[in-house]
């Protein structure tokens, strides 16, 4: 049903710039497939499955929003919202596809404000939403990127990623102009876009973070500012500086498709707990890789392959600062034992089937 099978491999292509932090600053990337050192983290594991039915139907790998009432799963791929109780239960779909008037024909960054769902759709749309569904109102704006995340005062922060006739990759703008301009590059315009697998920006406990393309970074948008937060080192899966010699974007594209070479796809944090995830692109799949940092120190672990049916992807931690995780049936059912033995609730398990929809599990950490 639902496989996981997401490969950037199939993206084009960007390029890495703004290291503005030292190499003192790097955080050092393990490629540990095991998943010990993360289980040996964790007090208890609770599944809740997401109701199932025949007209709300999820696909691949959906983005999950928590707030205090409800669970956001949002399908990015086929522009779908639905909005679930913290049991599982569904609640309500929040806008639908199209090209009409309260209608987004993508999704491009969605933020749930109270009881307010705002959601950006490229290339000109910001609408908001009550929770509930209805339809509030919307915006046309002509300057949206990529994802945006939208302030008061129809102030955007927007990110354009590479490809776009800006010379920057992400600003600041307001409501008839741009205020500020970030990740500036003369080689902007050198390699394509590509749609991500996650957004890349994202509000953790009103902190916004931003991941820019291959750059090993993530930044921190504050004080009218993006400034770099975190930077990665991926030893020999680092994309070789040979990659930004070529002058035409296919040539550049068959040299990276050719090698092993590692991204950042996401990034959460709540108090001293963050989380990433890494992927590591390979010949015919990729490979996610996770680090935690708690207790102070970072905890690298792996589900294996995007085809292993082992395959988890975090999404966000809950109010209650437990971590959040996206479930297939598959994955749920072959739980490794490291794991299994932490559920709670697994024997839930035994009356979902493969055609049911994602099963949520909130890890509570020790």
């Amino acid at each position: 049903m639902k496989s996981g099978i997401f490969l950037l491999l199939a993206s084009l292509l960007l390029s890495i710039s703004c290291r503005n932090t030292t190499d003192n600053d790097k955080i050092d990337v393990s490629f540990n497939n095991s998943i010990s050192s993360f289980a040996a983290l964790i007090g208890r594991i609770e599944l809740i499955p997401l109701a199932t039915d025949s007209e709300h139907i999820l696909g691949d790998n959906p983005e999950l929003i928590a707030s205090d009432t409800s669970l956001y799963l949002v399908d990015l791929m086929n522009s779908k919202i639905y909005r679930y109780s913290h049991s599982g239960s569904f609640l309500n779909a929040v806008g639908r596809r199209g090209n009409g008037n309260g209608e987004y024909n993508s999704i491009n960054g969605v933020q749930v404000d109270g009881n307010i769902l705002t959601v950006h759709s490229y290339p000109n749309k910001i609408l908001k939403y009550a929770i509930d569904g209805e339809f509030i109102g919307q915006k046309l704006r002509t300057d949206l990127g990529q994802f945006s995340y939208s302030f008061a005062e129809d102030t955007i922060l927007t990110y354009y990623g590479y490809g776009s006739t800006t010379p920057y990759r992400a600003a600041l703008i307001g409501a008839s102009r741009v205020l500020d301009e970030f990740l500036l590059d003369e080689d902007t315009d050198k390699v394509l876009n590509y749609r991500s697998l996650a957004s890349p920006i994202s509000n953790c406990k009103n902190r916004i973070f931003l991941i820019d393309s291959f750059n090993p970074i993530v930044y921190e948008y504050s004080n009218a500012e993006l400034v770099p937060y975190l930077q990665f080192d991926f030893g020999k899966y680092s994309v070789p500086r040979k990659y930004y010699t070529y002058s035409d974007v296919f040539e550049a594209a068959e040299y990276l498709m050719s090698i092993d070479y590692a991204i950042i796809n996401r990034y959460v944090e709540c108090g001293s707990v963050k989380m990433v995830e890494i992927l590591l692109n390979k010949a015919d799949s990729g490979y996610p890789y996770y680090g935690l940092y708690y207790n102070d120190e970072w905890h690298w672990f792996s589900f294996g392959n995007w085809d292993s049916s082992m395959s988890l992807a975090f999404r966000c931690f809950s109010e209650a600062n437990d971590l959040l995780f996206v479930l297939s049936p598959t994955a749920v059912h072959n739980l490794p034992e490291a794991l299994r033995h932490l559920v709670v609730n697994y024997d839930i398990s035994k009356s979902v089937s493969e055609e049911d929809n994602y099963i949520i599990a909130k890890v509570s950490l020790k």
